[in-house]
Order: C-alpha cells, then sequence, then structure tokens
C-alpha cells in the first residue's frame, strides 16, 4: 500500500516569467497545498496597483500526481512546434 505524501508546509515558486513585455503579468509555476491536495499551480500573476503581484483565476492547478502526465504532453507540444519550426534553434535566443 502506498503512502500518501505529506502536505507542503508552505508554497514552493519552480518558476516564473513575464508572459508581456510590458511586465505587468508573469507566469507562475508552483506547488502547494490546497484543501488535502498537494497541486502543481500554473497561474497568471498580475501587479496591483501598489506594485504587489497577485494571483488571477487564469491559470491551471492539479495534483501532483498528473504531473508526470502533464510532463509528457509538455514535452511533445515542444518537439511539435520544434518539427514545425515554431522556436528559434536552441541557443539562439
Amino acid at each position: 500500500m502506498t503512502q500518501k505524501p505529506a502536505p507542503l508546509a508552505e508554497p514552493i515558486e519552480v518558476a516564473k516569467w513575464w508572459k508581456t513585455r510590458r511586465r505587468n503579468i508573469a507566469v507562475v509555476v508552483s506547488l502547494r497545498h490546497y484543501e488535502g491536495h498537494n497541486l502543481v499551480d500554473v497561474r497568471e500573476y498580475f501587479t496591483d496597483q501598489a506594485g504587489c503581484m497577485k494571483p488571477s483565476t487564469r491559470g491551471l492547478a492539479m495534483v501532483v500526481r498528473n504531473l508526470p502526465e502533464f510532463s509528457s504532453a509538455i514535452r511533445k507540444a515542444l518537439e511539435t512546434a520544434r518539427r514545425h519550426n515554431l522556436l528559434p534553434e536552441e541557443g539562439s535566443e
């Protein structure tokens, strides 16, 4: 029998990048705990009037156990985008 993973004590930010050139919307990838579940969360954050980053309702959250399948889908999307010349060559940016 597999043991249920311990809940995360605090969110863990994994990655962040600016979505727009104006740098007022960021995409944040994090691991967090919510209502008894450990989640991977890919969410847009916006800068409020005080200059603080706040999470928006735009995003995707899923239980961590689905992360391997999601990762595989993202790798396939990356390979397909490269095959169709939708991305620059690696290292040319």
